[in-house]
């Protein structure tokens, strides 16, 4: 399978002079026709990041290590790299098809350059679903190599409870709404519907909180500031305990006729005389033993 190339742009001044900055382009073609003398594929994608020209390795493809940040750069396009092959890839061998440009991108989550934020900032409409959740999957993509596995998972969760509050209740989830309002319908939906409990729902609006700083102060999005005042926290709840006398009156407690009810209560007491919680008793196997 062909593989992605990366070049410098070519952009001149008014002289007719090359830029000593220039963009980074990903060129990616594939399925060379003999007879057309063209590729059946074709993408040229500006990668976002600018550097000197004189700081550009040809052989390597990659910006030279004695430049500061040279390493946060070429780590960002080897990701970009990868990317492009593994969904390229899917295309071919799920789809069985040829992806187009914009699909490709969408999938590799581009990051507006300067030239283009430049040209389409003012077009952007912030306040739809649509650029809120092009917006987390984006920052779910940039996290992947600052954030732990778990992290990750958390983040990707998240998106796909609020993707299913959206859809299910037709909410119009924007960075406007982020009110105490929907924390209530958020959270309800997550208690009630999904049936999560509440240290979980806790977690995953610790992560919409992160989302949304992130989208505050580094991008600069119209975040409405109710979320600053979300609690991810719950109330302690009273912890009830079984007396000696109770646990026992309960061990002699016949329940050999009601099968089910038995090995509920055998399972119960289990977990009172060894200390494990019903999570881990239920991963127990004669292996353990």
């Amino acid at each position: 399978m062909a593989t992605p190339k990366f070049y410098l742009d070519k952009k001149k001044d008014d002289e007719g002079k090359l830029l000593k900055e220039q963009f980074v382009y990903l060129y990616f073609r594939y399925g060379w026709n003999k007879k057309t003398k063209k590729y059946a594929y074709t993408l040229k994608h500006n990668t976002g990041e600018k550097i000197a020209v004189k700081n550009w390795v040809l052989t390597k493809q990659r910006v030279s290590s004695s430049m500061t940040g040279a390493t946060e750069i070429n780590d960002a396009l080897d990701l970009l790299f990868e990317d492009v092959k593994k969904h390229f890839r899917e295309y071919k061998t799920i789809y069985k098809c040829l992806p187009t440009d914009e699909e490709l991108k969408k999938k590799i989550a581009p990051p507006l350059v300067e030239e283009e934020k430049a040209n389409t900032e003012d077009q952007i409409n912030f306040d739809t679903s649509d650029f809120f959740f092009k917006a987390f999957d984006k920052f779910h993509v940039d996290k992947r190599n600052s954030f732990a596995e778990n992290t990750l998972k958390n983040s990707q969760t998240t998106y796909n409870h609020l993707l299913e509050f959206k859809k299910d209740y037709q909410y119009h989830v924007t960075f406007s709404s982020m009110n105490r309002t929907f924390e209530t319908d958020f959270k309800e939906y997550l208690t009630n519907d999904v049936g999560i409990v509440n240290t979980t729902v806790g977690n995953y609006l610790k992560m919409l909180k992160l989302f949304l700083k992130d989208c505050e102060e580094v991008k600069h999005y119209p975040v409405n500031l109710e979320y600053l005042k979300f609690t991810t926290g719950f109330e302690e709840s009273e912890r009830l305990f079984l007396s000696w006398k109770e646990v026992m009156d309960l061990y002699n407690l016949d329940l050999s006729e009601e099968l089910p009810l038995q090995h509920a209560k055998d399972v119960y007491l289990f977990g009172c005389f060894t200390g494990l919680r019903y999570s881990d008793i239920a991963k127990l196997n004669p292996g353990h033993i």
